[in-house]
């Protein structure tokens, strides 16, 4: 690529790794420092395909069970399902999972859909799909997971899973999937019942939306990107509401030394942030649930307490 990569050591602090590439002319080219992996993540994901935003404002008839034990993100996926026309039930582990979708099946009304967290207490996504299959259940599972590795795709889907969607979700790429495994869906302005247009073949052009990414700035408010979206923006305003008791909870555990406690925490605000478009606080959250699990330094990890304090102080100072 016309570059290197050097590195530069010290015993018992770590090393530091410089990468160049020859990149080009840049003229014209929109510069960003220190730009995190919540933005590079937020950014690729604005990025849909022309096929999935067609759906748009579609109502769907089908019934879904959502496995999920964040309780900010069953609310908000739970209530956005809700919105677009979806039955939603919920269980808050995988055992409870495994259990209503059997029970369904059994009582003749199976679900068309079941969304499955792969990362719960009890019993984990992997283990309650695997139990699904081996009891044969052949209703569509479809895994909800932080982790984006293609290793990580492929272990979901030998556990028996038919799709993969990636934490922070996307809603229109949940609406297509929803789509997909609906008995019927009804557009605005087509006729009741009407299937929606057949989406492009893969691999067509995408279509570029262009939300407002929080968190550009280093000060300054802090908005969600679905700030302005009529469907998610009453979701946003409570998740914002209970964000200072949550960081205090994360304060307390950090003056306490729970690293533990801590990275329980810090995992939870990492999906449920990035869910409601707070990808800079997801971001935040990730480095400091990191610092507990590898319980890093007690002045690292105030470090990253006090920087995501400081992004949900400039979320609190965008509120009227």
């Amino acid at each position: 690529l016309g570059g290197g990569i050097t590195v530069q050591s010290e015993p018992g602090l770590g090393s530091k790794f410089t990468v160049t590439v020859d990149a080009g002319d840049l003229a014209n080219v929109a510069m960003h420092d220190k730009v995190t992996e919540a933005e590079v993540l937020a950014s690729a994901q604005v990025e849909i395909s022309a096929g999935q935003h067609h759906l748009d404002g579609a109502r769907f008839d089908t019934r879904i069970l959502l496995v999920e034990d964040g309780e900010d993100n069953r609310r908000f996926i739970g209530r956005f399902l809700g919105k677009i026309g979806a039955d939603v039930s919920v269980a808050v582990n995988g055992l409870e999972g495994h259990d209503a979708a059997l029970a369904a099946r059994d009582a003749g009304t199976p679900y068309d859909l079941v969304l499955m967290d792969m990362q719960m207490p009890v019993m984990d996504g992997y283990t309650a799909t695997r139990k699904l299959r081996v009891a044969g259940y052949d209703g569509p599972v479809v895994a909800l997971t932080a982790h984006a590795m293609a290793d990580d795709r492929r272990r979901c889907l030998d556990a028996g899973c038919d799709d993969y969607l990636t934490k922070p979700i996307h809603h229109q790429r949940l609406i297509d999937l929803v789509n997909r495994h609906s008995r019927t869906c009804r557009i605005p302005g087509t006729a009741p019942d009407a299937a929606p247009d057949a989406a492009p073949e893969e691999g067509g052009a995408p279509q570029t939306l262009s939300p407002t990414i929080a968190g550009r700035a280093d000060d300054g408010p802090l908005v969600s990107r679905f700030a302005d979206d009529p469907m998610l923006g009453d979701l946003v305003q409570e998740f914002i509401d209970v964000l200072p008791h949550r960081i205090a909870e994360l304060q307390a555990a950090v003056d306490a030394a729970d690293n533990a406690r801590l990275a329980t925490l810090t995992h939870q605000l990492k999906g449920s942030a990035g869910t409601h478009g707070f990808e800079p606080l997801s971001g935040a959250a990730r480095r400091l649930e990191t610092d507990a699990r590898e319980a890093a330094r007690d002045e690292d990890i105030r470090q990253s307490m006090a920087d995501l304090d400081r992004l949900c102080g400039r979320i609190l100072a965008a509120q009227p």
